[in-house]
């Protein structure tokens, strides 16, 4: 595949380092040299200095027969811009990252439509998504569902104290924690066998039926009560967001706001929402306002040192658990080092969802895991697949990948080698990024 990105920054240079360890021909757009110079220096990628949205630099690097192409400046006109002229050019695929609300589907404002652009990513809203995930999954890390929903993908912490450490997996019985299809140790990535001896401090990641997964918990880590309380530091369109999603949970949210105006719009905006006007690093104003009694704390300020510092205090505090926003990738792992329960990147989310646009077909929903280490897919068998009819032992899956389920219908299979794939099944894999490709030509 063919594609172009058009913005050298920290969504650009994921995105083409994702794409090109998968084996695609990428050429990065960027006007700044320094971008420019480190893209070169990290990726084996084509670059070009120009604006994005000049049709020359567009014409000269191929846009018109590329397969994809991604606008992901830090402008919202100029993405939308790119990405319509690049399908006027004659692009496959456009994809534009947009932050605001205007330009987002909708029945009053649908300019995806109108400029004919395939996609626009709002990295705001897959933020706020996914931090409502993360609330409603107490003692998950990270979350992921596929198959509609019948499969869950769950990232857990193994506890010191936890049933499962010490013990290597064919101990831990199956239909209870599904399967673990990966575990993260000291930054690595390890697939494991029956023999792998689980460790404390471990983080695994879990496939099974959606239902059924709340039970790892209690064998892996800690076993979380559902959410009641919630507190959010910043009231932009993220913080606004959740809080609205959070409402038709039913929980009880608190906004600190420090801009006055926006605290007055959103106190009018939200309908059972407590919105207080003052600093969210403010530690007489969090006890005041009960921080030790709440069930998380949530920093989604416009500052990466403000989340942090604030979702520290709160941890001081004694707030059960707290989640920050970093716009920064590398930021992730420093602040779970730091001892926060969880960081989300908009960055990150952002190159997660170009890319499951990127594999639409048969490749139907794609998790990026692990500082883009690894990936889950979700992939159906074609009828003429070179799978189809075979074992799931004899399928020729590339080494570093595991069948986590089978979903048959309404069935949901946690597979053996013996299980048989059948046209029309959805496989939910964990795999290397370097492997996509190979499985793709085994399923389509």
């Amino acid at each position: 595949m063919k594609a172009v990105i058009i913005g050298g920054g920290a969504v650009g240079q994921n995105l083409a380092d994702m794409l090109t360890r998968e084996g695609h021909n990428v050429t990065v757009i960027d006007n700044d040299d320094e971008k420019l110079a480190a893209i070169n220096e990290k990726l084996d990628v084509g670059t070009m200095r120009g604006e994005g949205t000049d049709l020359s630099v567009m014409r000269m690097v191929g846009v018109g027969d590329c397969d994809f192409l991604a606008a992901v400046t830090n402008v919202d006109e100029i993405n939308i811009l790119a990405a319509m002229a690049a399908r006027k050019l004659g692009a496959g695929k456009t994809i534009a990252r947009a932050r605001k609300a205007i330009y987002q589907p909708g029945p009053m404002y649908a300019y995806s439509s109108l400029f004919e652009i395939d996609h626009i990513v709002n990295p705001d809203t897959l933020t706020s998504n996914e931090i409502g995930k993360l609330l409603r999954t107490p003692g998950a890390l990270a979350v992921e569902n596929f198959a509609r929903g019948k499969v869950q993908m769950r990232e857990l912490a193994v506890g010191a104290r936890s049933r499962a450490a010490g013990k290597p997996l064919r101990d831990l019985p199956r239909d209870r924690v599904g399967l673990v299809a990966a575990i993260s140790r000291a930054g690595r990535i390890i697939v494991p066998t029956g023999d792998t001896i689980i460790e404390a401090e471990d983080r695994v990641y879990i496939i099974g039926k959606t239902e059924n997964l709340h039970k790892a918990n209690k064998v892996f880590g800690r076993s979380s009560p559902p959410r009641q309380s919630v507190f959010i530091l910043g009231g932009g369109s993220m913080g606004f967001a959740l809080a609205r999603m959070l409402e038709r949970d039913e929980l009880d949210v608190k906004i600190i706001e420090r801009d006055r105006d926006r605290a007055v719009f959103l106190s009018e905006s939200l309908e059972r929402t407590l919105v207080l006007a003052g600093d969210g690093t403010d530690a007489n104003l969090l006890k005041e306002e009960g921080i030790a009694n709440a069930d998380a704390f949530v920093a989604l300020s416009g500052e990466d040192e403000d989340n942090i510092l604030s979702g520290l205090l709160a941890r001081e505090l004694g707030v059960a658990e707290t989640i920050v926003m970093v716009e920064r990738p590398d930021y992730v792992g420093i602040v779970k080092r730091l001892g926060i329960d969880m960081a989300v990147s908009p960055r990150l989310l952002t190159v997660n969802e170009i890319l499951r646009f990127v594999r639409r077909g048969n490749i139907e929903s794609v998790a990026v895991l692990e500082k883009e280490k690894a990936e889950m897919i979700e992939v159906r068998v074609a009828h003429h697949a070179e799978v189809a009819g075979k074992k799931l032992m004899h399928a020729g899956l590339p080494r570093g990948s595991v069948a986590g389920s089978i979903v048959r219908g309404e069935e949901v299979i946690i597979p053996s080698g013996n299980d048989t794939l059948e046209p029309g099944d959805t496989i939910i894999i964990f795999t290397r990024p370097e492997n996509i490709s190979k499985i793709e030509k085994l399923f389509y």
